[in-house]
């Protein structure tokens, strides 16, 4: 048996090793997210955008997040880069409007034609907006009646909204902090190399460096999570 003092240091070394591991890693993923701030470099135009939601303020109004991302995208509508928004967000709580539905509205303000937007109501993730995202792209009907199409904005019906859809190229449009998130789930849901393109809003420096320290611990637990 090792000396107490021996066997106290030879712990201690292994900790201080463990911490410095975790601290490497955290680092090299905090800087792959820095480094994705700016996207992709996508060639447009592009049939598809997936808009990602963000809080819903109060009384149902836009967030600074949705506003963000949302306008962004209407920029990018309005330029003729991209021909179809798939706005993605479900319910914070149950007496608010879905994230998709206050999306649409500021889309809407900010000239993209409502025939041109598509919701996607449920996911309450961003692992769920990229899942619930591709079953509206592939064409899938398995959220018919679940708040998956814009319906009453449309003079479409249901089944021409729900069929298959032409996106045979898409883009991911969200707050800078979050693309490198995005990318990443992106490709374990086998959506392959997911173009990219940020706000070109930006929140305030604290709250991004709280939100891309937040984004790096996702990025790990997801890959712990998931194989």
């Amino acid at each position: 048996m090792l000396p107490e003092s021996s066997h106290l240091r030879y712990l201690m070394r292994i900790i201080l090793n463990v911490i410095t591991a975790i601290i490497l890693i955290f680092t090299l993923v905090f800087v792959q997210v820095l480094l994705q701030f700016g996207g992709t470099s996508p060639q447009f135009p592009i049939d598809c955008a997936v808009v990602f939601g963000a809080a819903v303020g109060k009384g149902s109004t836009p967030g600074p997040g949705i506003t963000r991302r949302t306008k962004a995208a209407a920029e990018l509508y309005n330029e003729k880069y991209i021909k179809t928004l798939i706005l993605s967000g479900g319910k914070g709580s149950a007496w608010q409007e879905s994230e998709a539905s206050v999306m649409r509205k500021v889309a809407m303000i900010n000239g993209v034609d409502p025939k041109d937007i598509l919701l996607e109501e449920n996911s309450t993730s961003t692992w769920e907006n990229l899942e619930f995202s591709k079953q509206l792209i592939d064409g899938s009907k398995t959220l018919l009646g679940k708040g998956a199409c814009p319906a009453p904005y449309s003079e479409r019906s249901e089944e021409d909204w729900c069929g298959v859809y032409n996106c045979t190229s898409y883009i991911a449009i969200s707050d800078r902090y979050h693309l490198a998130r995005i990318r990443f789930l992106a490709y374990k849901q086998d959506w392959g190399q997911l173009e990219t393109y940020p706000a070109q809003i930006t929140p305030s420096k604290a709250f991004e460096l709280i939100s891309t320290i937040r984004e790096a611990l996702g990025i790990i637990y997801y890959s712990l999570l998931i194989r």
